[in-house]
This record gives C-alpha cells, structure tokens and sequence, in this order.
C-alpha cells in the first residue's frame, strides 16, 4: 500500500509527501501529511492531488483524485480588506509603495513575535483607517542622527516595542564589530529616559487610537527603556537603567563616570570599569506622541555621519531578520544582567553627575550670583538636571512650579511642541521674568538633604534635586535672564530684556559664541 499526496499550483509540484505500507499500522491514527511541509505557502488556489496504490499477490489497484483548495493564511482578509483600502484612497498614496505595505502587513499578521499588534491592525483596518494603516506599514522607520524616531504606534514605521528591539539588536552587533564581544560584555551598557507617558486609549490629533489591549497603552519612554534592556541583557550585555526620568546630559556624564560612581573597578587594574556605551528614550524637542531611541558611544557622545553608516545597516539587517532574543527584565534583574538605579543609589549617582560637571566647569561653590534666571523646564527633565545645577551655582531662580512638574503631555510647551527654539516656547517663562505670573515665586540653594532622604520623583519640596531651597517671594523687579529647554534638557533656549523692555531670544550661533567665549576664558583664566 503506498499513498502519495502532492500539492500543485499550474502542474508544479509544491510540496508532497509518500507514506509506505510500514507507515499503516494504524491508519486511523496516522495524518497523512506528517512527512509532508505545507508552510510558508502564499495566498492562492491549488490542487491538492492524492494517489492511492494497492499490490498483493493477486491483483493491483489505483486510485488518484485531484481536489481544488485554497489556501488562505492567518490574516489574509485583513490584507485584503487593506488591499481594498488602499486603492480607495486613489491619489492620497503612492501606488507603486502598496506590495511593500502589504509585504508588510503580511509579515507583521502572521510572524509570532508580532502576534501582540494583531488586534491594533484588525482594528484599523475595521474603522477603515487606511491612511494611517498605509503610513504605518509603508517602510520603515528610519535611522537618522544617533537613533531612530517617529510617532508611536503599530507598524515598521512607527515607534514601538518592535523598532526599539530591531534597533538594540543592531546596536549590540555595531557594538560587538566596533570593540569586540568580550570587551562589550565586561562594559554594558546604560540607559536613561525621558517623561514621556502612553496612559491608555487616546484620541490625538495625529496619534492613532488602539484597543484597550493594546501593548502600546500604558507604556511610557521608561518602559521603553527596559523593554531595550531586554535585549541586551539577552545577548550577555550588563544594562544600568536609571529608573526615572533623567537628562540626556546626565547620560553623557554617566557613560564616561559610572564605573568611578558606583566603584565599578576591575580586579586587576584597578582601574573604572565605565559603560562602553549608553542609549536614552527620548524624541527630543517633538509633541507627545512621538518618541525615540538615541545611541551614545564611549565618549559620551552621539554617532554622526559618516561614522554612523554601520550602525544604520546594522540595525536594517536587524530588522530584516527578525527572531531577537529577549531575557525577560525580572528574570535579568535576577541574574545580575540588568541593574536599576533607584532609590537611594539614584540620589547618589545624581549628585555625584552634578559634581563631576561642577568640577569640570568650575562652578560648584560659588559665591551668591548677581543674576535672577526664570526658569522653565516645559514639563521634562530638566527639573532634575539644570535646575539644582543653577542652584548649587548660586543662582536665584524664579518658578512658577506647574511648569517644572514632569508631564509627558507637555501642557505648558505651546501647541505641546516642546522645542525652546521657538520664539512661543518663551511665552510663559517670560511672563514670569518680568512678575506678570502671580504664581510664580523664587527659590535658592539652602543647603542638601541627608541621602537617605532623598526621594526618586521630583515632588513639591524640591526633595527629588536631594536639595533644600529657600522659597522667596519673587522681586517685582525684571529678571536678567529667561531660560527654557526641551523635554531631555539638551536644547537650551535663552533670552534677555534690552533697555526698552522688549525680550530677545538667542538663537543657536549666539549660544554657540557664548560657549566658545566662556571656554576660550575658562581655558586661559579659570573663568570668574
């Protein structure tokens, strides 16, 4: 007895299989395509062809049938209904991108690793929101200067748990080819995030709505930033996560110091085992609901082109490729892979950063400054960065605190554009400089907190700088100079009051200047 069982598609044969008479003992129980491999197959018509031969001692029989299925894999009315979709919007897309979304969509439907943004696409595709699902799965998200960002959402071109994964694992093998695997797994790696936060089922101008079961809801940049622990605690890589908000400064300062802050030393040398590299959450000065991943190398200091080709085609065949391994962050904590820096061991990294910069720039100690700054973080990091280091300057600042409360939504930067580039970026800042905010008050340094008191969230007492301020009415009297800064405080926007009242802004040249000045003085002078 012998079966055969061929699968055809215009006379070619695409998959079979053939079972011998050793193969019946049971037939009931045997399924007749065990030997045979049917996956992968594309959406389509076939004729699934089985022959049935029977010889003894006497006679012989055969019988052979032909049947027409179709096959049609998970999601394929999903595609189609995009496919559909797509054609109706007409002149609103790019004809010729519609196989690379559907190629897209394809693999995102029907690969395990993505089977957490199913509900999100069918759910799009059900509310007929075929521009946004087109701009979602078009291409992917690019990799521009030190990282990737975009809006978040669902998709390849969209920031999510998926692109942050594709562009760690290309990280770790950028990492592994520039400085070899050994030398990176004794280093690791560190990470810092922004306020950024996705509390659930929203309804944005220009951020997509999802299912309450959604994996983008209820994350935030800091989650973010261990779902990419994961994957480079999975590869042997040590992760030291700063498990609150912080500064893209603070970053570089960590990347070249943490060994010497923590007393991370190796056992023969002696020497500062510091991270070989960092990376922090952030999209910068853009609205909430972008987001972003940015990569820093040991020098503190971001990629840029050219130096950054490998890094780009890396991170693409990290995409392409797809099966990234994860350790899970609980199970990495664990095993010592992955290191969060909360607590108490925060408040000493976070003073020990400050002091670092102050012994570097000189500034630490000094005597009561003359200046009155008003002072505006837009709702990001910067509370926890510029403002104690102005204090501990001996600068008097003047607040106005809902401002300097962290908040992804960013509800005190104009049209929720945080960028102090922008001339409205001053708007409530220099309301304040000139005693307009009847909220607004002044604070200066009056001392530190014990360690033990110090706090990770930045609460109304100022305990989360460790630092004790003494909190003044503010003066009627014009401030000398208003200064804001972006959501990771590493873009700065100052301006000051000419003799006639009227405020202007600095832009990039005249900050550049300034900071090439100081410098020059500095290098020459120690400057006063």
């Amino acid at each position: 007895l012998t079966v055969e069982v061929n699968l055809k598609q215009e006379e070619n044969v695409i998959a079979g299989a053939s079972l011998g008479a050793a193969d019946f003992d049971n037939v009931d129980k045997k399924v007749i395509f065990a030997n045979a491999s049917f996956d992968n197959l594309a959406n389509g018509k076939y004729i699934l062809e089985i022959s049935v031969s029977c010889l003894n001692d006497k006679n012989s029989s055969f019988i052979k049938e032909e049947v027409e299925i179709e096959v049609r894999q998970e999601g394929s009315e999903i595609i189609e209904k995009a496919k559909e979709g797509f054609i109706s919007l007409g002149a609103g897309i790019n004809g010729e991108d519609v196989p690379a979304v559907l190629e897209n969509l394809e693999r995102w439907l029907t690969r395990e690793e993505y089977k957490e943004a199913c509900s999100s696409i069918a759910q799009m595709v059900k509310e007929d929101r075929f521009d946004e699902l087109f701009d979602s799965f078009f291409k992917t998200l690019a990799f521009g200067t030190g990282g990737r960002r975009g809006l978040v959402g669902i998709g390849p071109n969209r920031f999510n748990h998926w692109t942050v994964r594709e562009s760690v694992k290309g990280h770790i093998d950028w990492l592994f080819s520039e400085y070899g695997e050994d030398s990176v797994r004794k280093h690791g790696v560190v990470g810092v995030a922004d306020v950024r936060k996705y509390p659930g089922y929203q309804d944005k101008q220009s951020w997509g709505i999802f299912p309450q079961d959604s994996v983008i809801n209820n994350t935030s940049s800091v989650e973010f930033m261990k779902i990419a622990a994961e994957v480079y605690a999975a590869y042997g890589i040590p992760v030291f996560l700063v498990n609150a908000p912080r500064t893209t400064p603070q970053l570089s300062i960590l990347v070249q110091n943490l060994g010497d802050v923590l007393n991370r030393r190796d056992a023969e040398t002696g020497e500062a085992i510091n991270p070989i590299a960092g990376f922090v959450i952030t999209s910068s000065h853009n609205q909430p609901w972008y987001n972003g991943i940015k990569f820093y190398i040991h020098t503190g200091s971001q990629l840029v082109p050219p130096f950054d080709y490998n890094l780009i085609l890396a991170s693409q065949k990290a995409a392409e490729a797809g099966n990234i391994k994860r350790f899970v962050l609980a199970e990495a904590i664990t095993e010592g892979l992955v290191n969060i820096l909360d607590g108490d061991i925060l408040g000493k990294v976070d003073f020990a950063c400050r002091k670092i910069a102050a012994e570097a720039y000189g500034y630490l100690g000094a005597e009561d400054r003359i200046l009155t700054i008003a002072f505006d973080s837009m709702n990001g990091t910067g509370n926890t960065w510029a403002l104690p280091i102005l204090l501990e300057a001996g600068y008097c600042l003047r607040i106005n605190q809902k401002f300097l409360l962290q908040d992804g939504d960013f509800p005190s930067a104009p049209l929720q554009i945080p960028n102090p580039e922008l001339a409205q970026s001053f708007n409530n800042v220099i309301s304040i400089a000139r005693s307009e905010d009847d909220q607004a008050f002044e604070i200066k340094l009056a001392g530190y907190l014990r360690v033990e008191d110090k706090v990770v969230e930045y609460i109304d007492n100022f305990s989360g700088t460790g630092l004790k301020v003494a909190v003044l009415e503010a003066s009627k009297n014009v401030a000398d100079v208003a200064m804001t800064m972006d959501p990771d405080a590493d873009r700065i926007g100052v301006a000051f009051a000419d003799s006639d009242g009227t405020w202007h802004g600095f832009n990039e040249n005249d900050e550049s200047n300034l900071m090439l000045i100081w410098a020059k003085c500095s290098l020459l002078n120690k400057f006063k």
